[in-house]
């Protein structure tokens, strides 16, 4: 797991060579902060205005300085400038590209490879089902997470696309899901988080046509086969046995949390859907919540984690954008009930065994809706005590 380690990996070479680039600078403020080091006082040094222009250096080229320095003071300032005065969150966050900076799997998609198959190919190194194996499942997923969020045009245009980003955001839900079965109910939040938001995305299967059509007729298992001749069935009566009357419904869009729609009055037709709608995001942090915020056409969201572990979610839309009966609602689908004032429903999966057809439940659906005339949203959803 990667944990804070700029202050502590720090060495007096380190900082004196931040001291000699500020010595270009200003030669005074240079033994300034050759007092501070000496006196123990590094995070005034490192806090320091004259550091941060140190750092960024002249002409567009970086400091002579160690990585973990071109990171941390630059991300200190930033956070401090934000009134996020933390000094573990900035070490915390210089941290991450500086491990991932220094990693194979970077490395990779720094040639313009995926790094998908190299992330996956680590964490099935490791004992299966150790915590050691959750905690790496974590790194490969806050490393793609990382890589799609920071630099989304590079991702895009050395490999395939923007279907890559979807494809690494959908790596990092793989990758949490695994840490959160190994931690289990007594993990983390975030890994709970993880484990609830799992959920099978129903599709067609090749096996689902394999049937005799027959129009009318409601759904049923599997008829037992006919006797053959002889009085045992015969391997083509077990196959025509083994058949769906009727398909199975399947998903339109990826389930998943928070997948929102337009409804007509009735609450069955769509008006609108953002459920693949590309969203401009930004991001805004404090010492006390992280809050994502997304607009597409006609509709902003924002999503706001709590350090409690409350997540709250709120819409804005233009209610003369849509009919004045419409109910604007968002799916959100787990793999367990939840303690909601809302009915869920089921979902389920059907598939094929050498006992035949099996519909197996996925997961659970709540479609919390407001009248599309009152413009907003909000709900909020809360860390069980």
């Amino acid at each position: 797991m990667i944990t804070p380690l700029i202050h502590r990996a720090l060495t007096r070479e380190d900082l004196a060579r931040l001291v000699a680039e500020i010595g270009r600078l200003d030669q005074s403020e240079a033994r300034a902060a050759e007092e501070a080091v000496q006196a123990g006082a590094v995070d005034s040094v490192l806090d320091s205005p004259v550091a941060l222009d140190a750092v960024r250096g002249r002409g567009g080229a970086p400091a002579a300085v160690p990585l973990s320095i071109l990171w941390y003071v630059p991300v200190r300032a930033a956070l401090r400038a934000r009134g996020v005065s933390d000094v573990e969150l900035a070490d915390y966050t210089a941290t991450l590209p500086v491990v991932f900076a220094n990693w194979r799997a970077v490395r990779t998609v720094a040639r313009g490879e995926t790094g998908i198959g190299v992330w996956w190919r680590y964490v099935t190194s490791l004992p299966d089902g150790t915590v050691a194996q959750a905690e790496g499942a974590t790194d490969v997923a806050a490393l793609a997470l990382w890589w799609a969020g920071c630099f989304p045009e590079w991702v895009s245009r050395r490999m395939a696309g923007r279907g890559m980003l979807r494809a690494y955001v959908t790596f990092a839900a793989q990758a949490l899901a695994l840490a959160a079965r190994i931690l289990g109910p007594n993990g983390p939040l975030w890994a709970r988080a993880a484990g609830h938001a799992d959920v099978l995305t129903r599709r067609r299967e090749v096996y689902h046509e394999q049937r005799d059509p027959s129009p009318g007729d409601a759904p049923s298992p599997s008829p037992p086969p006919p006797a053959a001749a002889e009085g045992a069935p015969s391997i083509h009566d077990l196959e025509r046995a083994n058949r769906l009357q009727q398909l199975p419904p399947v998903d339109q869009v990826d389930r998943a949390l928070f997948v929102d729609r337009m409804l007509g009055g009735d609450g069955t037709g769509e008006v609108a859907s953002w459920a693949r709608a590309e969203f401009d995001v930004s991001v805004a942090a404090t010492a006390e919540a992280v809050e994502l915020v997304l607009r597409a056409a006609s509709l902003e969201k924002r999503m706001r984690f709590e350090r409690s572990g409350a997540l709250t979610v709120s819409y804005r839309w233009d209610p003369t954008a849509f009919p004045a009966d419409a109910f604007f609602c968002t799916e959100i689908s787990v793999s367990r009930e939840l303690d909601l004032d809302l009915t869920p429903v089921a979902f389920a999966t059907v598939s094929r065994s050498e006992r035949g057809f099996e519909e197996t439940v996925q997961g659970y659906a709540y479609t919390p809706r407001w009248p599309a005339r009152a413009g907003e949203a909000r709900l909020t959803l809360v860390q069980p005590t």
